[in-house]
């Protein structure tokens, strides 16, 4: 069921409030991308309720087109943690008849590997295997990496997660979900740890 509402205030607060009130499944936003002065100073909207939603976020960049989810890109950071939204995925990937495509980016060639090994042990009793690919894709940038694979595979869907921080951790810490919503066309679906 899809609703709206007409509320007074902040955007972000109202959207974060009225999601709590009503027990939203899914926070649906479209972004502009900009980076502007502004924006790096107060934040956006989107940024607001990716931090102050428990709800999922799918924000939906300016320059996206519709098209079906036919291949999502799953960005795995740890996949001990991630775990935790394979059943939500699997069924996701399952009722767009689409193609998982589970990838972590790292910068250690050792690690690369091991850390393949460990996703298809993981993933590969929830997916059908026609329905997911895993890779390890080498690279320093987590941004850049996910961006390159999500061209050369026609992703339609990035799914990340980020963890819910505390005041000094937000102003230390950089945003490698943040970066992405304002560095890619493709819509991205933010879940909460």
């Amino acid at each position: 069921l899809v609703d709206h509402e007409f509320r007074m205030g902040f955007p972000g607060d109202e959207i974060i409030s009225a999601s709590k009130e009503d027990n939203t499944a899914m926070i649906v936003m479209a972004t502009t991308g900009d980076s502007g002065v502004l924006k790096k100073v107060f934040g956006s909207v989107s940024t607001k309720v990716i931090n102050g939603s428990s709800s999922p976020v799918l924000l939906i960049p300016e320059k996206a087109g519709y098209r079906k989810f036919k291949n999502i890109l799953l960005a795995c950071d740890d996949i001990d943690e991630d775990d935790q939204y394979f059943e939500f995925l699997s069924k996701f990937v399952k009722q767009f008849d689409a193609k998982m495509h589970a990838v972590h980016v790292e910068e250690d060639l050792n690690e690369l590997q091991e850390e393949q090994k460990e996703m298809k042990e993981e993933l590969s009793g929830l997916f059908e295997r026609d329905n997911i690919e895993i890779a390890a894709v080498y690279g320093s940038d987590i941004v850049e990496g996910l961006n390159a694979y999500a061209d050369k595979h026609d992703i339609d869907l990035i799914v990340m997660s980020t963890e819910r921080r505390g005041f000094f951790e937000k102003i230390f810490h950089h945003s490698i979900t943040k970066d992405m919503a304002i560095h890619t066309d493709i819509p991205l679906l933010i879940l909460k740890r």
